[in-house]
């Protein structure tokens, strides 16, 4: 069994999920309950002696962890959740892929295959000689001529923004390239990058 799974949701956000849970026909199932999971966006209603609370999910349901978009986690105890007190109302999300051990999860609907040419490509071509940029992975995208490259960087702590675009500019000058998107995380000065590029 995986250890974990990704799937594509039919909202375009990607989830990993442990490898015990499996995809029934766009629904979450958990193989250790054997009962349904709700995934973000549905409703869910809890009842027990201690819970009555119902809402639309932000993440998808793990067994006894329950997390309401705008509200603090719920845990639900064992017993709890195999006597149904956790209940979807609605199904408002459903699964729309999973992603082999050979790709790269991404939310546009495209099938990014692990390549190691694209990496050679980039090898000779990118300059990360200074900076806190490195490459995660890099994939082809089936059925089109470019690639795909992930990165991270900054100095988990006291980093320049500034310094970060020039260390990207730097990077890529001998590339021809294009930001697909660019996540920043703040409170631990750290951000991720997906570009797309091709050989010329």
């Amino acid at each position: 069994m995986k250890k974990s799974k990704v799937f594509l949701l039919s909202t375009g956000k990607v989830i990993e999920v442990p490898g015990y849970m499996e995809n029934r026909e766009g629904y979450l199932f958990n193989n250790n309950t054997k009962l349904p999971e709700g995934l973000p966006g549905d409703k869910v209603k809890v009842k027990d002696k201690y819970h009555d609370n119902s809402g639309i999910l932000e993440d998808y349901t793990n067994a006894q962890i329950i997390k309401f978009i705008g509200e603090p986690g719920i845990i639900v105890s064992a017993d709890s959740v195999h006597s149904g007190a956790v209940r979807i109302i609605s199904h408002n999300t459903e699964i729309i892929k999973e992603f082999s051990d050979t790709e790269i999860p991404n939310e546009y609907g495209e099938t990014w295959m692990k390549s190691e040419n694209g990496r050679e490509i980039l090898d000779n071509l990118l300059d990360l000689s200074s900076g806190t940029l490195k490459l995660i992975d890099v994939a082809k995208v089936s059925g089109g001529s470019h690639y795909i490259a992930n990165f991270h960087g900054g100095c988990n702590g006291g980093g320049n923004w500034n310094d970060y675009l020039d260390e990207i500019k730097k990077a890529f000058k001998s590339l021809h390239w294009w930001m697909i998107k660019l996540e920043n995380d703040c409170i631990d000065d750290i951000f991720y990058l997906t570009i797309g590029f091709t050989k010329e």
